[in-house]
C-alpha cells in the first residue's frame, strides 16, 4: 500500500507533515498496516496511482502558485522500498490527480489550475506514454477547458479527475469550475484524445471525483453542493447522461465540501467523503433516501479507498495525520480502527 501526502504547505494543508510517499504492508485479515519505507526527495505527491503489477508508482507534484507540476515515476520493490526512475513536466498547473489507463499504457494527469486563467501552461488534462519499463514521459496529447461556472470556486476550468472507462474507449473527466463532466474519445495506440460529449451537471454543483460501477453506472461527488450525482455511461455510443435528481450527503442545514466518492464493489452504495462536517456519506443507489451519515473520528477526510480485497474502507484523516478503517456493515460502516501517517491526501494499492 502507498500512501501519499502534503510536505509542504499549500492552502488547504498549511500543516504539511507528510514525509512525501510512504509504503505500508497491509494485512486484510487483522486491517491492520506495518510502516515499511519512506521517500522525501519530493514535492506535494498528493496523488498516486500504482501499477497493475505493484512495481511502479506514479506521482503528481502540486507546486504552490504558478509552477508547472511534474509526474514522477518510481519503482516499487518487494519489500516496499522506493527509487525514483524519472520525473517530467505535465504542461498544467496544480496537478491533482493521476490515474492509468486499462493497459498501464498511458496516464491521465488533471490540473485544477488555481491560477488565473490565460496562465501557462494551462494544460486542463495531459495523456503520458509509459514506456516498456513502467517510466512515463512527457505528454503526447492534451486539452485546455475554456469556460466558467455561477459561483466565486468557479472563476475557470478546475479540472480534477479522469478515468478510463472500462472498454478503455473513452475518458470520463470531472471539472469542478465548467460543472461538467466530460467524454473523451481516447486512442489506446497512441494516447490521443478528443472531445465527444459531455453531461452537463446542475449550476454550482463542483464535480470532484468520479467513480465507474457495472452496467453503466458512474457516480459523481459534487465538491460545491454537497451531493452525490448519479449518471448513465452508453458504453457503445459514448453517451452519458444524469439518471436523476442529485442526493445530499449532509443534513439539512450543514455545510462542508465533498471529496472522493468511491463504490462497493459488490454492492449498489456509494460512499462520499464529507470534509468539514467530518464524515462518509453512505448512500444506497437503489434507496438513496435510506443514507447514513458515519462520524470520521478525524479531520478531513480527502481520499478513501477499498482495500483489494474489498473488506475495508481506508479514508485519510489529511489534517489529523492517520488513516481510518472501516468495514462496510450493510448500509453503513463501523469502524475498526486507524494508524498514522502525516498529511495523508491519498491511498493506493496496486491496479
Amino acid at each position: 500500500m502507498v500512501v501519499s501526502g502534503v510536505n509542504r504547505p499549500v492552502g488547504y494543508c498549511p500543516a504539511a507533515r507528510a514525509p512525501g510517499l510512504s509504503t505500508f504492508l497491509w494485512d486484510d485479515d487483522l486491517a491492520t498496516a506495518e510502516p515499511l519505507s519512506t521517500y522525501t526527495d519530493i514535492v506535494n505527491p498528493t496523488f498516486v496511482a500504482v501499477s497493475s503489477d505493484r512495481r511502479r508508482i506514479y506521482a503528481v507534484s502540486e507546486y504552490p502558485g504558478a509552477v508547472e507540476s511534474t509526474l514522477s515515476t518510481f519503482s516499487l520493490s518487494s519489500t516496499g522500498s522506493i527509487e525514483l526512475l524519472g520525473t517530467v513536466p505535465t504542461g498544467g498547473i496544480t496537478a491533482c490527480h493521476v490515474s492509468l489507463d486499462r493497459t498501464g499504457a498511458f496516464a491521465f494527469v488533471s490540473h485544477y489550475s488555481g491560477v488565473p486563467a490565460g496562465t501557462l501552461p494551462e494544460a486542463s488534462i495531459s495523456v503520458h506514454p509509459i514506456d516498456a519499463a513502467g517510466l512515463a514521459d512527457q505528454a503526447v496529447s492534451s486539452l485546455v477547458f475554456t469556460g466558467s461556472g455561477p459561483t466565486p470556486r468557479q472563476d475557470r476550468p478546475h479540472t480534477h479527475c479522469a478515468v478510463a472507462t472500462r472498454d478503455n474507449r473513452f475518458v470520463l473527466v470531472a471539472d469542478l469550475g465548467l460543472d461538467r463532466v466530460f467524454v473523451l474519445a481516447f486512442d489506446e495506440e497512441t494516447g490521443a484524445i478528443r472531445h465527444h460529449a459531455e453531461c452537463a451537471l446542475p449550476a454550482g454543483f463542483g464535480p470532484r471525483t468520479i467513480a465507474l460501477g457495472e452496467e453503466g453506472l458512474v457516480v459523481v461527488s459534487g465538491e460545491l453542493q454537497n451531493a452525490l450525482a448519479v449518471l448513465h455511461f452508453d458504453a457503445e455510443s459514448g453517451a452519458l447522461e444524469l439518471a436523476g435528481p442529485v442526493v445530499p450527503t449532509l443534513p439539512p442545514g450543514r455545510s462542508g465540501a465533498c471529496a472522493g466518492v468511491v463504490l462497493h464493489p459488490g454492492e449498489r452504495i456509494a460512499y462520499v467523503a464529507n470534509r468539514f462536517f467530518d464524515s462518509i456519506a453512505v448512500v444506497p443507489l437503489d434507496d438513496p433516501g435510506e443514507l447514513d451519515i458515519v462520524p470520521l473520528g478525524g479531520d478531513i477526510p480527502r481520499h478513501h479507498t477499498f482495500d483489494p480485497a474489498g473488506r475495508y474502507l481506508l479514508v485519510t484523516g489529511q489534517n489529523s495525520d492517520e488513516i481510518i478503517v472501516f468495514r462496510p456493515d450493510g448500509t453503513t460502516l463501523r469502524r475498526v480502527g486507524s494508524f498514522e501517517t502525516g498529511s495523508p491526501t491519498c491511498i493506493a494499492f496496486a491496479g
